[in-house]
């Protein structure tokens, strides 16, 4: 298990820290890293339970739309069975998606949702 937080940007959209294992990342060693690790089915996870962790839905939005860049968005689509450019469209800043859009995009990424107590006391 990894421990991940989010930052966000100064607009409170994109997010520009992780703290992963106690080490911050950022600029373009974050992007390298963060490709590499997302890679990984279990840091996918932990990533976007960070993201829905915070109360910005664009946070998870952008989570997940990283996630599905590392896996190729066409095949991420095509799994989900919604069009490509709709993936691009849900998964924008200004997306708002369905739940029935939602789950099967998280499915198609190999990944589940899960609800949890909340981490808060």
């Amino acid at each position: 298990m990894y421990e991940v937080r989010i930052f966000r940007d100064e607009k409170g959209r994109e997010p520009v820290v992780v703290w992963v294992e106690g080490i911050p990342m950022k600029t373009r060693m974050f992007d390298e890293f963060m490709y590499e690790k997302l890679k990984d089915p279990e840091f996918a996870a932990e990533f976007l339970t960070a993201a829905a962790d915070d109360e910005e839905p664009v946070v998870f939005l952008n989570a997940l739309r990283k996630v599905a860049e590392v896996q190729g968005m066409s095949e991420v689509a095509m799994k989900a069975g919604v069009p490509r450019e709709s993936l691009y469209r849900v998964l924008s800043a200004k997306g708002n998606p369905r739940w029935s859009t939602l789950a099967p995009l998280v499915r198609a990424t190999g990944l589940k949702i899960e609800i949890t107590t909340s981490r808060q006391p």
